[in-house]
């Protein structure tokens, strides 16, 4: 990641999805780097990588996945690089965090509220941990936010019932699942509790519905 370009506005046939992962993959991976080893240059690139985020005239509200996932970015990169950001930087990102995603999210509709696929939980989990990043810097609204989410989260959660098994198949299983664990390792060490999410029938169990669907050469019924 060290020396690619930092990501663009550039639609993919009107999405802004390969953007929005590139720039999740490169700040998740560098920011645990630095936390790791504190090689300053993992967090001059994903510092790098935050401000072009911010830098963006909009993260593509028009899809609320694609704006969900430069959140989480957004988000984790705050979090994890915190003392290594400058006030600017902090304070931009703060900004942006209330203004896309909790204000202009809201105006674009809700997208995600009625599914329980994992829809609901990439555009829960980016919310919750946007909150949780930023509780401090207003903490009425992100208490609203949190509330919101984890009611809304939970028919999302409740659609592994009764067996672990997911309404979309194995390969959105991935992506849905995937999210709800980043949700719920993050309620744990921000409050010491899921909220009893993880409890919900079916959802420990679907690690056994993926034994079931994937053998161990990655083929799916082999």
């Amino acid at each position: 990641f060290l020396p690619a370009p930092v990501i663009s506005y550039e639609l993919r046939y009107g999405r802004l999805l390969h953007a929005a992962r590139q720039a999740l993959a490169r700040i998740f991976h560098l920011a645990y780097g630095y936390q790791m080893t504190e090689d300053t240059r993992y967090l001059e690139r994903a510092t790098a990588e935050l401000e072009a985020v911010c830098a963006l005239d909009d993260w593509h509200p028009d899809c609320m996945l694609d704006l969900s996932e430069l959140s989480t970015a957004i988000a984790l990169g705050y979090d994890w690089l915190y003392e290594g950001l400058s006030e600017e930087l902090r304070s931009l990102i703060e900004q942006r965090i209330s203004y896309i995603t909790f204000y202009q999210a809201a105006l674009y509709g809700d997208q995600y509220r009625e599914k329980s696929n994992y829809w609901n939980a990439v555009c829960n989990t980016s919310r919750i941990l946007a909150a949780i990043a930023i509780f401090e810097f207003n903490p009425t609204r992100c208490r609203d936010v949190l509330e919101n989410a984890l009611n809304n989260n939970k028919q999302a959660i409740e659609a592994y019932g009764p067996d672990g098994a997911y309404p979309e198949g194995y390969g959105a299983w991935g992506y849905g699942t995937t999210y709800e664990v980043l949700l719920l390792a993050s309620l744990e060490k921000a409050f010491g509790t899921d909220n009893g999410l993880s409890a919900t029938p079916g959802f420990l169990e679907t690690a056994d519905y993926m034994l079931h669907m994937e053998g161990p050469g990655n083929k799916i019924y082999n």
